[in-house]
């Protein structure tokens, strides 16, 4: 009985792994377009407007009406607009620490976004700091977005950023559709 018990519990363990190795790692590549959310739009939450405010503050990157993805098994690559600022973000797939440089509010100096992607199964979490100046004050701003793709291939990033000066942490989730 005992080894019936314990042939069990190995085979289970062996389905488990061999279950969470073929899930595979998302694929995250393309151009993304913003897909309005109506909850937002009636006033009833952050919703996708709020995944679209800060543009460079917060650390970011995936945000706004449109961003292209490229990425291959070593990294993730995303560009975008705000305005008239272009901004380019890579980062190694593999969690050690990438840097990205990004234009300073209205003229000012630019200043370091250091991330660390890491995935959590299917879903990639980028987590990001960026120190900058505001109003005279060292400020430093953090943040967490997590990607994941769902079944009708919709990408869901979900954006937690630090609060202005010891305030609130803000979380939104923006959805975006291929094409």
């Amino acid at each position: 009985m005992r080894r019936i018990s314990v042939l069990a519990t190995i085979v289970a363990a062996a389905l488990a792994v061999t279950g969470l190795s073929a899930q595979g790692k998302a694929n995250f590549a393309g151009k993304w377009t913003l897909v309005p959310d109506a909850g937002a739009a009636a006033g009833g939450g952050m919703g996708a407007r709020g995944a679209g405010r800060g543009g460079g503050m917060g650390a970011a990157a995936i945000s706004g009406p449109e961003v292209t993805i490229a990425q291959d098994a070593t990294t993730l690559k995303v560009d975008r607009a705000q305005g008239q600022n272009q901004f380019s973000y890579t980062y190694k797939l593999d969690g050690s620490e990438s840097k990205n440089s990004v234009p300073g509010r209205m003229g000012g100096a630019p200043s370091d976004v250091v991330s660390k992607a890491t995935w959590d199964g299917n879903k990639l979490v980028i987590t990001s700091s960026q120190s900058m100046m505001m109003q005279e004050q060292q400020t430093t701003i953090e943040s967490k977005q997590v990607l994941s793709l769902e079944a009708d291939g919709t990408l869901t990033v979900e954006t937690t950023r630090s609060g202005m000066r010891g305030g609130a942490a803000m979380t939104s989730t923006a959805k975006y559709k291929k094409g």
